[in-house]
């Protein structure tokens, strides 16, 4: 038997389990259960693995030295098992104590294993009725080597069970894939390599990839070298081969093809478990070493080297060497001495991380003690007051990305571009379902190669975010085409004896209010859009100002759920306001641009663009005119806007000021028809484009000056009943209340963070002790442990006293403010002597639960976001709260006649009309009838590429106007649709068909309904395939 090294012992017949070395080991795994760190503590362990009947059953009986076997029963083992084994010097001979599971006799652990592995094919039967997890034996002896062993389930070769067989494989796999496991492989010693199922498939769980079973670990080609291979079965060997020079060669064999290799007898003379009473088992194991030493040197002497020692034998004796492979204790000693080797190896490694895993430990109960210390009401205000005001210069200095800040925010980290942010905005919860006809994507806009674009893909930190927003807004406005007016629309809007003072065609009053309409169509819900891009970005700033804040200036306020939330919800009603009075301004104007129009506004503007000086260099001045040169130190250069400007005689001041005149004169009319509309559309997009330059320009502006700028200020803006005021003003109670004080909790985490540190201290001494007696070669005495015990006791007993001193003195000094606070209510209330006693009571009661309930400081938000106690709740709070607000927002700065729903195809501004005019059944609304609508277009700068056949710019179309829009992007469509109905196109030029192309009845029906053919308008297509290039 291998024995553990007694105190003042050294080691003397090769390597031994210490106590020492065990109980470091023993309390390294219950470190790593306990606190959840299996992981990081890299732990060897052994797990024995092999086939079934391969000798697993008889070889752990040979550790635990009595019989526990429940194979004979016919129940297969469904799970691990752990056996720790326990050296306790106190037991009598032969006395054996089961720690776990408690109470139980070694005579009764077969019977209650089978039991256990019973019930687990019944629980797991969605696993195949095996379990992963091993259960775990512990017992103790005086005979005992104190050590641990893992039986896994044995493995099927050829198993008509396919689901047995992997559920089994899966174990195997999970634990010798696993590189803290060191693999004791039991398999026959009369089997060759090539014959072996359970040895191949080993070979296989280890090293395929990926792995056979799932497993998420790496294959693990080097697991020989932490694996010895136990041939069982010997006494069937000794059988089959009779001759010294057979046995030395298999030997040689087996040694070849597993490394290193030992062999072991299991039975001898047919005895039989099953046959003999307990008594006679546990007997029977005892004397086995002592029958199988004398069984092979018998086998050896007078078989083997007798024959060999005969005259002329041809067989060479039995070669000694492998004398010391063979036998119980050596394969005892050996696994032991695998283990050993494993630990002592991991050792410095475990030492290393023994103590990062104290770092973190150290860490977590600091951090709890100084939230304990944060508990004080006058250092929690404190503590306020600077968060506040931390928060506020750090947005600011965030948002301008000064130098004070970047080091903490990388561009290559914290930067984002605007796919990120667009991928924000889907997946943002505040996102309200808007609909905007001028809308692009992301894929669309990265279509074309504008250089107004070339941002989209840079990453940005801060304020740089609104002007890529204001491009990308801009670009989207610009794209855009509106609708273009029709017949029955200009005449319908013409009205008749507007004002009362003539019935003749009003086109100027068509213009304002056909206008008016393009650009709400236009404009209404991309400002929604840009509110809620705005709204976004400047939450995102808040969140990365507050990450940073809270992990590395103020991580003791982290759990401070409702002052944080109190900071969130002032910040997010301050940037509120201040987006709202952008909104509003940005309201006033589209009201003014589109409700005073005058027809030379394009005019006016191009006039004062001309009476801009030239040295002001803009960089439309800089652009070259082809063809025009000027003369320029004697020699000609090609001219630039500028030049030309400079010949511009300058604009006279009337010239500023008085109009261009009516857009309604007789040459504005067609001559045949005297009708106007070809006139009147032009003057709308002449003036549309105008209002949409002008409104622009405003937006840009109003955001700019309402919130780009004000936030850039943010720790000046002047903030009504700010927060940081409010906070002085609070007693102390109602900072408590606030900072919702739980040092009970508090107490709980310091406790467990200290019975971490205390275990990995005893773990850490048991390491060093370890390694001092491995380089000492001795063990050292239990007065030295017991001294090092103490000392660290001592100390960690020092951090308890004084945290519990903290504990007390907080708690005394909030109980004195709630006595303070209570005589103060008494007193205040004693004027109204008319309350009863009953009711006076009530109130203060309740005013003690909570003063902040009724504190008339607070907003109506805040206290019932203040009545919140956990994270959860507060942030579903806030986001309902923000959700409000934002809805609430998206139609501040609507003018009459205006819609959230503006943009959509079928909005229920339009349900009235469905309504049956004879039952006026205003429940039951059917869209039986077809409304005639023209919807807008956009003019794409390039051709969208295609996903899935299809672009996207054809929904919402009728067949006829998609059939339409695709001949206007292939001209062979348009010729083959022709061919096939025998007329001729012409595809050359800048139109697609005029009146030739029809029959002789309609060209007479276009000449009385349509303007003449100078001033009709082409397909509404057309101008997109004029900008397709093929």
């Amino acid at each position: 038997m291998v024995s553990y090294l007694r105190p003042g012992q050294t080691t003397t017949d090769g390597i031994t389990v210490d106590k020492s070395m065990f109980e470091a080991y023993t309390q390294l795994r219950q470190i790593a259960h306990d606190h959840q760190v299996e992981d990081k503590l890299k732990i060897p362990q052994l797990v024995i693995v092999g086939e079934t009947s391969s000798g697993k059953s008889m070889l752990v009986q040979n550790f635990l030295r009595f019989p526990c076997s429940f194979s004979q029963a016919n129940i297969a083992t469904r799970c691990p098992v752990a056996y720790c084994l326990r050296y306790n010097p106190q037991l009598r001979n032969g006395e054996i104590r089961f720690l776990q599971p408690a109470g139980l006799s070694p005579k009764a652990l077969g019977a209650h294993l089978q039991e256990l592995m019973g019930q687990i094919q019944v629980s797991h039967r969605a696993t195949g009725g095996f379990r992963l997890e091993p259960y775990i034996v512990e017992i103790e002896g005086n005979e005992y080597t104190d050590f641990e062993i893992l039986d896994v389930p044995g493995l099927i070769g050829g198993s008509d069970n396919p689901e047995h067989r992997a559920a089994v494989e899966k174990i195997t796999e999970h634990y010798v894939r696993n590189p803290n496991f060191m693999i004791v492989q039991l398999k026959e010693a009369s089997q060759l390599k090539a014959n072996n199922y359970g040895a191949r498939r080993i070979q296989e769980l280890c090293t395929l990839d990926p792995a056979p079973c799932g497993s998420p670990l790496p294959p693990r080609f080097d697991y020989r070298q932490h694996m010895v291979t136990i041939q069982t079965k010997f006494e069937t060997f000794m059988q089959q081969n009779q001759n010294g020079t057979a046995v030395n060669q298999e030997i040689e064999t087996l040694r070849e093809e597993f490394g290193e290799t030992y062999f072991v007898n299991m039975i001898f003379d047919g005895y039989t478990f099953a046959d003999h009473s307990y008594e006679e088992n546990v007997n029977y194991i005892s004397e086995l070493p002592e029958l199988e030493k004398h069984q092979v040197n018998e086998w050896i002497i007078t078989k083997l080297n007798r024959l060999a020692n005969e005259d002329e034998s041809r067989y060479h004796p039995f070669n000694q060497k492998y004398r010391s492979l063979i036998g119980i204790n050596v394969v005892r000693k050996q696994i032991q001495d695998l283990w050993v080797r494993a630990f002592r190896s991991a050792l410095p490694k475990l030492n290393e991380s023994l103590h990062e895993q104290l770092d973190i430990a150290k860490s977590k109960y600091e951090a709890a003690f100084n939230k304990l210390q944060q508990q004080d009401p006058i250092l929690v205000r404190s503590n306020y007051q600077k968060y506040i005001t931390e928060f506020r210069s750090t947005i600011r200095s965030y948002v301008a990305y000064r130098s004070e800040i970047d080091s903490f925010f990388p561009l290559d980290l914290a930067g984002k571009t605007y796919r990120d942010i667009a991928e924000r905005y889907d997946k943002w919860p505040r996102k309200q379902p808007i609909t905007w006809r001028a809308h692009l994507t992301l894929d669309q806009l990265q279509a074309s190669k504008g250089t107004q674009l070339s941002s989209l893909d840079l990453k940005l930190v801060g304020a740089r975010h609104f002007e890529r927003l204001r491009q990308v807004f801009s670009y989207m406005i610009l794209a855009f085409k509106p609708r273009e007016p029709t017949r029955d629309w200009i005449e319908s809007v013409e009205s008749s004896l507007h004002g009362g003072n003539t019935d003749y065609d009003n086109l100027e009053k068509a213009v304002r209010d056909i206008l008016r309409t393009l650009v709400r169509e236009t404009f209404l819900i991309g400002i929604c859009w840009l509110t809620q891009m705005f709204s976004l970005l400047t939450e995102l700033f808040a969140k990365d100002v507050k990450r940073y804040l809270l992990q590395d200036k103020f991580p003791y306020l982290r759990d401070h759920v409702k002052f944080l939330s109190a900071v969130d919800l002032e910040y997010h009603n301050t940037v509120r306001n201040l987006i709202r009075q952008a909104v509003v301004s940005i309201k006033h104007a589209r009201n003014a641009d589109s409700a005073y129009i005058v027809h030379d506004l394009a005019a006016r503007m191009k006039n004062l663009a001309f009476s801009i000086p030239t040295e002001v260099t803009h960089k439309s001045f800089g652009q070259k005119i082809p063809n025009l040169m000027v003369k320029e130190n004697g020699e000609y250069v090609e001219a630039t806007m500028a030049d030309v400007v400079k010949l511009v005689p300058p604009q006279k001041i009337m010239t500023l000021i008085m109009g261009s005149g009516s857009f309604l004169s007789a040459e504005n009319r067609d001559q045949n028809t005297a009708e106007h509309h070809a006139n009147g559309r032009k003057v709308i997009f002449e003036m549309y484009t105008a209002v949409c330059g002008q409104l622009l320009h405003s937006i840009t502006t109003s955001f700019n000056a309402n919130v780009v700028m004000k936030i850039q200020e943010y720790d000046t803006v002047e903030i009504e009943r700010a927060l940081n005021d409010r906070i002085n003003r609070m007693s102390d109670s109602q900072i408590g209340q606030m900072a919702n004080i739980q040092i009970g909790e508090i107490q709980q985490t310091l406790s467990s963070a200290e019975r971490e540190i205390n275990d990995l201290w005893k773990a850490n001494d048991l390491i060093e002790i370890a390694i001092k007696e491995m380089e000492d070669g001795r063990v050292l005495a239990d007065d030295e442990r017991r001294q090092l015990m103490e000392k660290m006791e001592k100390a960690r007993n020092a951090n308890k006293l004084y945290a519990k001193v903290k504990h007390d003195e907080i708690k005394r000094k909030l109980d004195r403010e709630r006595s303070k606070q209570k005589r103060v209510k008494r007193q205040s209330s004693s004027m109204y002597h008319r309350q009863t006693s009953a009711s006076r009571t009530t109130d203060e009661e309740i005013t003690d639960e909570n003063e902040l309930e009724y504190d008339e400081e607070l907003f109506d938000d805040e206290r019932e976001l203040l009545a919140l106690t956990d994270k959860t709740t507060a942030d579903a709070f806030l986001l309902a709260l923000y959700q409000k607000h934002d809805k609430e927002d998206l139609t501040y700065g609507f003018l009459q006649g205006d819609s959230l729903e503006a943009d959509k195809k079928n909005p229920k501004s339009h349900d009235h009309l469905y309504v049956d005019e004879n039952t006026l059944d205003y429940d039951n609304i059917k869209r039986t009838l077809t409304l005639k609508s023209t919807p807008a277009r956009r003019i794409p700068p390039t051709r969208i590429p295609i996903e899935n056949g299809h672009d996207g710019l054809t929904d919402g179309l009728s067949i006829d106007e998609e059939l339409e829009f695709n001949e206007a992007i292939d001209p062979k469509l348009l010729t083959r649709r022709r061919q096939e109905q025998g007329d001729s196109v012409q595809v050359g030029g800048s139109r697609f068909y005029d009146s030739t192309d029809e029959p002789a009845h309609d060209q007479m029906a276009n000449q009385q309904a349509q303007p003449s053919q100078e001033t009709r308008k082409p397909s509404r297509f057309t101008l997109f395939r004029k900008k397709v290039q093929y």
